[in-house]
């Protein structure tokens, strides 16, 4: 009987994923039609295409993806490269962790998503960042039997900190913790592999800072006053108008300067408050003097009580973990408290009827295959077999700590943009359950 019902499960999960697939694939070539060679013109595209120009870039772009679109350009030959990257780097990552059959339905479903596919169609280093991320995972995996891989995971960490300096950092959290494990568990001091994680931590990490030039596009530096400020007191800004006010005062004398209008627009727009509030008040008073503000509006936020300002944070930090589903939730039930409709806008610009049913069909399709996966791995472990969950639990760890960056340090407001791994991580980490291979 437990045969039986393990053999349906699988049955199930089979055919749903070859029709989900064949559906996508309708979709996603009607959808490429309509979007290749179409510019999405955000203001992450504009900045881009003018740092390809002057090879200027602020601490939050990449100097590398600023001389890929210089050499490619911001059209249909830089589309179709991210796409033929990103699919394949999808397949050596799911290749790496499963078997040919569970790593084609990965790899059908992921790379036919039209999150996905709006990702590598935008003059945006997400989906190589993406790209980089995948092909560091499978080299770890492919370097437990082989420490020749371990090049596999450096290379891409590098890359990725030159296409967005944030990953430098990220990928030093990741690599630390993996340096750690592997060493615990080989029961060695691996020094090679921590030789390579503090170089592709420290190569990126130094060259950013020095070449960067934080106000060259409107925006201020992420200092870490600004981002506590980003994260605790917007978008209650308006609250603190007057201070601004008596700020410039003190520091510049008597000025027509009104913020209230300014604080009013901040609050609207998550992005204004960089680049409109912060950009012309450090204008004003100097860099240094507006961290005192910075610090002293958080200093008064958090003394308002945790319920005033955590609430947004758990609210921010549940719907980044939980994307892509948490996307698909927040336009169907219209929230209005994220950026998704932003995203949104470019993916439905050029055929927004079938572009709709195309996201919310591969938004359940994935919620349903994952949910498959885990009663799959449910009956599993009541048929009591042995089932080591590392791969998972790493997956699960990754999935975490791209949400907490996303909450804490990207501009405010759920925006799956941000969080493109989720798309992957989600279905991999529940297929590891099962369809795991051997090696791994």
């Amino acid at each position: 009987m437990e045969s039986e019902k393990r053999i349906s499960i699988n049955t199930i999960i089979k055919y749903f994923a070859y029709a989900a697939i064949a559906v996508e694939a309708v979709f996603a070539a009607f959808w490429l039609f309509k979007n290749i060679g179409v510019y999405q013109s955000d203001y992450i595209a504009h900045t881009y295409i003018q740092a390809a120009d002057s090879l200027v870039v602020d601490d939050s772009m990449g100097i590398l993806y600023a001389l890929i679109v210089r050499v490619l350009g911001h059209g249909a030959v830089l589309q179709i490269v991210q796409i033929v990257v990103g699919t394949l780097a999808l397949w050596f990552f799911a290749s790496s962790l499963f078997g040919k059959g569970a790593a084609g339905v990965l790899t059908g479903v992921v790379a036919l998503n039209p999150m996905i596919l709006q990702a590598e169609t935008a003059v945006s280093p997400n989906a190589l960042v993406l790209s980089c991320v995948l092909v560091a995972i499978g080299s770890a995996v492919k370097s437990k039997s082989n420490a020749k891989w371990y090049v596999g995971l450096f290379v891409p960490a590098l890359m990725a900190g030159f296409l967005n300096p944030d990953y430098a950092y990220l990928f030093a959290i990741v690599g630390v913790v993996f340096f750690v494990v592997r060493c615990i568990v080989r029961k060695k001091f691996e020094v090679v592999l921590l030789a390579l994680v503090i170089v592709a931590t420290v190569v990126p990490a130094v060259t950013n800072h020095f070449i960067s030039d934080d106000k060259a596009y409107g925006r201020v530096g992420r200092t870490p006053a600004f981002l506590m400020m980003q994260r605790v007191v917007w978008p209650h800004m308006f609250d603190y108008s007057e201070l601004a006010d008596s700020w410039v005062a003190y520091y510049k004398g008597e000025t027509d300067v009104d913020y209230g209008y300014t604080m009013i627009d901040t609050a609207r727009i998550p992005e204004n408050l960089a680049m409109s509030f912060a950009y012309s008040f450090e204008d004003l008073i100097g860099t240094e003097n507006a961290q005192g503000f910075y610090k002293t509006t958080v200093e008064y936020s958090l003394g308002k009580g945790f319920g005033f300002w955590a609430r947004d944070v758990i609210s921010d930090e549940i719907l980044y973990v939980l994307a892509p589903a948490s996307a698909a939730y927040a336009y169907v039930t219209r929230m209005t408290d994220t950026s998704v409709v932003n995203g949104l806008y470019y993916m439905f610009k050029t055929a927004p009827e079938i572009s709709k049913v195309y996201f919310v069909f591969s938004s359940m399709a994935l919620v349903v295959l994952i949910a498959l996966y885990v009663v799959a791995g449910i009956v599993k472990a009541c048929r009591k077999e042995t089932n080591k969950a590392s791969v998972t639990v790493s997956l699960l760890l990754i999935i975490l700590l791209l949400s907490l960056y996303a909450t804490l340090i990207c501009v405010r407001e759920f925006d799956y943009r941000n969080v493109l791994f989720m798309v992957v991580g989600w279905p991999a980490a529940v297929m590891a359950l099962t369809e795991r291979r051997d090696t791994v």
